[in-house]
């Protein structure tokens, strides 16, 4: 396959990443690290299980958004969909929007392009949400334990910022003008009003797949969780929830870093002292939360070999960028 210019940025962001990585654990000492990562191992399995679930919940928010319309594609590529795009999730820059567009190219054929494209944008949407109303939490989180911080300002700061993006994703999309300039491109003319009429159509933030896009963020939390009890952190509240607002602000800023790689690790080293506990520790817990993900991953990225469709999707969008 032919390396774009963008294929190239992907693969040098990733190399930045884990370039970032290797200095961090050389500078708060490989020994450390490595003793920290032998003694969480046992706790993966329980990981990677809360991890499936997070998948599961994904399945359960396309469904809730198409409901019926499901029906007509068959479980098995249903389930494949979904691990393909889980992985992009992963590991392509700005990664829920890769996710997001791949997922709905190989739902089209079944469920139609234009509600392919509104679930796309409501996921993304209902997202962006849950996101905002767990970076709340995770300042409660952090002015509970440490009293009012930068941690507890930049996490209320992250919330304004993903509600507000969500907000705009369900303005945008119902938006007649947007549609009348997205009516220019030939390629989209036909289905851009369509698209526009069944985003009105839909409630602006469906309850019950609210719900889920939040259920799928208290699992992240809960892994985290898992994670830094399984190094010795208190598994609390407060600890879940401070854990999880330093992933939510690392998320934020290393979005267009594939995986977040570096940004994650280097958010979690200098919150180590917010943490109470050893830099080496914090990374760490960083770098499981990596591992967890490579499994997930790699699954998806077998799929691509077994199925042509998916094959083809994923040349596509590598392709187009």
């Amino acid at each position: 396959m032919k390396l774009t210019r963008r294929g190239f940025a992907r693969l040098l962001l990733a190399l930045v990443g884990f370039g970032a990585i290797g200095w961090l654990v050389r500078y708060v000492g490989v020994r450390e690290v490595g003793g920290a990562l032998k003694q969480a191992t046992p706790w993966l399995p329980l990981v990677l299980a809360l991890e499936g679930l997070r998948l599961l919940t994904e399945m359960a928010l396309t469904r809730s958004i198409l409901r019926a319309d499901t029906k007509r594609m068959p479980f098995a590529e249903f389930l494949r969909t979904h691990l393909l795009s889980n992985a992009l999730c992963t590991f392509m820059p700005a990664g829920r929007l890769a996710a997001e567009t791949i997922k709905a190219t190989l739902m089209a054929p079944y469920v139609s392009g234009p509600k392919a494209a509104t679930m796309g944008a409501s996921i993304q949407s209902l997202t962006l949400f849950a996101n905002g109303l767990m970076s709340i939490f995770g300042a409660a989180a952090a002015a509970f334990a440490i009293g009012a911080s930068w941690m507890s300002i930049a996490l209320v700061l992250n919330a304004l910022l993903c509600i507000g993006l969500a907000l705009a994703v369900q303005i945008l999309v119902r938006s007649h003008r947007l549609m009348r300039w997205v009516s220019r491109f030939p390629r989209f003319a036909p289905r851009a009003e369509i698209f526009r009429e069944l985003a009105r159509a839909q409630a602006f933030f469906p309850a019950q797949a609210g719900v889920i896009a939040l259920v799928n963020r208290v699992l992240q939390a809960l892994e985290l969780g898992v994670l830094g009890y399984a190094l010795g952190l208190p598994f609390s509240f407060s600890m879940v929830g401070l854990l999880q607002g330093i992933n939510l602000l690392a998320s934020t800023v290393g979005d267009f870093m594939p995986a977040q790689l570096g940004v994650l690790d280097a958010a979690f080293a200098a919150s180590a002292q917010v943490l109470e506990t050893t830099a080496a520790v914090a990374v760490s817990i960083a770098m499981l939360n990596h591992c967890v993900q490579l499994v997930w991953v790699v699954i998806g990225a077998l799929v691509p070999l077994f199925w042509q469709p998916a094959r083809r999707a994923i040349e596509e969008e590598l392709k187009d960028g």
